[in-house]
């Protein structure tokens, strides 16, 4: 058993130390370079460069090293240098720089140049190149601009020194001129005299100044007056125009209060010839209503005679036709009795002629011809009698047909004459309440028609009362629009009722008038 536990883990260990060993090569063989250098790898035909990284280096084969890549700084001070004009002056410095990272050409020149020499060549060698480059831009100079223009100065020497260090395979950061002097005493000698000039200059500028100072004070009293002056007069202008202003004001409030007083008593008298103008009218339309009154009434009279001549004559005519009947019944009556007398006569003749004759029958006959003799003279009483009473009942008849049609066109008469009276005090209660509403109506428009607007029911204005429609009477052309307001009235009574509003006035006006029927009836009942 252990045989075969050795079996299993000899192998595992035998991983584990190859796994160790290749570990253990692998760090020796990566080399990781910090952020402020860069790895140079040498040995094959072109070297590699990695800035802030890492890299397997295989031994004998490769070999690794290291380039600083901080900023260094290079200084110069108390360097004199010739000027334009042959002044010496002094100049201190200093630069910054540091390899190009940015271009990998540039840093391999870099990298050849200064790796075996190290910091102090470089700064040596940027030294030089640095002083060489501000000598010439000196050179250009005066000691009046390299002492006034330090930025220009700046910027001509970083200018002509970006080429040798593109050379070098530097990048030049930053270039400060520290200090511009002279060991002679020239800049002193230009301060001396451009303290002079400048006070010199100062007291031309004071003279100036105090002169600018007075013409100011001069010129701001100046201004100040006409500004004062002008004030009084704008001043006195605005006052002028608020009086102006208020005056206007108080003429169009004067000239408002008049339109309006104006316009309230043509308003008011308006309503006042509209009133007397309805009152008129209305007076008129009952004159008129009087007259047709008085004509019906007339006429009414007149019928009632005519009717009651009728119903005379009817009775005149019924008594004579009574009277003739009766006159024609006697009449008859007598001819029946004379009748009956010449028969009776005739009888007795015939008695008589046959006397002789009947003398041998005359105990037979006697008592047959009195029999007859007497029920003839009864027969002719009889039928007289009964001619009487027929005449009379046919008189009495007529009569009373007569009499009753004069009772029936009396009666026609007295209904006729009731209805047109009836009419009549319709008519005066209906103007009565015309004559009313429109004093109460003429009232109301005068009124409110001082402060009013009279507002059509139809939705619009009053009409303009000069147009070519209006009357030039607001009252007058607002009364015109009633039948419009009886057509919104009618058209809303309907949607609320159902019913028309000439129907809703004429039951009311059938009840009232109707009630006036009834109480006349039972006044004339009373009094009957």
């Amino acid at each position: 058993m252990l045989s075969t536990v050795l079996r299993v883990i000899i192998p595992i260990v035998i991983v584990v130390v190859i796994l160790i060993a290749l570990l253990l090569l692998a760090k020796f063989m990566y080399r990781v370079v910090p952020i402020d250098k860069a790895l140079i790898i040498t040995g094959s035909k072109e070297p590699k460069v990695i800035v802030s990284g890492g890299a397997f280096v295989i031994p004998i084969i490769r070999k690794a090293d290291t380039f600083d890549l901080c900023m260094i700084t290079v200084t110069a001070s108390k360097d004199e240098i010739l000027t334009a004009t042959a002044v010496p002056i002094v100049a201190d410095w200093t630069a910054q720089i540091r390899p190009d990272v940015k271009d990998e050409e540039k840093l391999k020149t870099a990298i050849r140049s200064f790796k075996e020499r190290g910091k102090n060549g470089i700064v040596e060698d940027v030294k030089l190149t640095l002083m060489g480059t501000v000598r010439d831009v000196v050179a250009s100079m005066t000691p009046e601009e390299v002492l006034a223009n330090k930025e220009a100065f700046k910027t001509e020497v970083e200018k002509n020194v970006v080429d040798e260090m593109y050379k070098m395979g530097l990048e030049l950061v930053s270039l400060n001129i520290q200090d511009v002097s002279d060991n002679n005493g020239y800049y002193k000698n230009i301060a001396s005299i451009d303290a002079s000039d400048k006070q010199q200059a100062a007291n031309i500028k004071a003279a100036e100044v105090e002169r600018a100072t007075r013409e100011k004070k001069a010129t701001e009293l100046k201004e100040a007056e006409i500004a004062e002056a002008n004030a009084s007069r704008e001043s006195a202008i605005a006052k002028m125009e608020a009086e102006q202003q208020e005056a206007e004001k108080r003429k169009e409030i004067d000239i408002k209060k008049a339109q309006f007083k104006t316009e309230t008593d043509t308003a008011q008298a308006n309503a006042e010839l509209a009133k007397e103008l309805q009152i008129t009218l209305r007076q008129k339309e009952i004159e008129e209503r009087k007259g047709e009154v008085e004509v019906t009434r007339q006429e009414q009279a007149n019928l009632a005679a005519q009717k009651e001549s009728e119903v005379k004559i009817t009775k005149a005519d019924a008594e004579r036709k009574t009277k003739k009947i009766e006159a024609e019944a006697d009449a008859d009556v007598e001819k029946t009795k004379a009748a009956a007398r010449v028969a009776v006569a005739e009888q007795d003749a015939m008695a008589i002629s046959k006397k002789a004759q009947a003398e041998a029958e005359k105990t037979k006959t006697t008592g047959v011809a009195e029999a007859d003799v007497q029920k003839a003279k009864a027969e002719a009483e009889a039928e007289g009698i009964k001619a009487k009473m027929i005449a009379e009942a046919e008189g009495i008849k007529a009569k009373k047909a007569a009499e009753a049609e004069g009772e029936k066109l009396l009666a026609e008469a007295r209904a006729a004459n009731d209805k047109v009276n009836f009419e009549i005090e319709s008519l005066k209660i209906q103007t009565q309440a015309q004559i009313e509403i429109a004093t109460k109506t003429a009232e109301v428009m005068a009124n409110i028609g001082k402060n009013a607007e009279f507002v059509n029911i139809n939705g619009g204005n009053i009409p303009d009362l000069n147009s070519a429609t209006g009357t030039g009477n607001i009252l007058i052309d607002t009364l015109s629009q009633i039948p419009g307001l009886l057509k919104v009235l009618n058209t809303e009574n309907q949607a609320l009722n159902g019913r028309d509003l000439k129907e809703e006035i004429k039951d009311f006006s059938d009840s009232t008038l109707s009630g006036l029927s009834n109480l006349k009836g039972e006044n004339t009942s009373s009094s009957k």
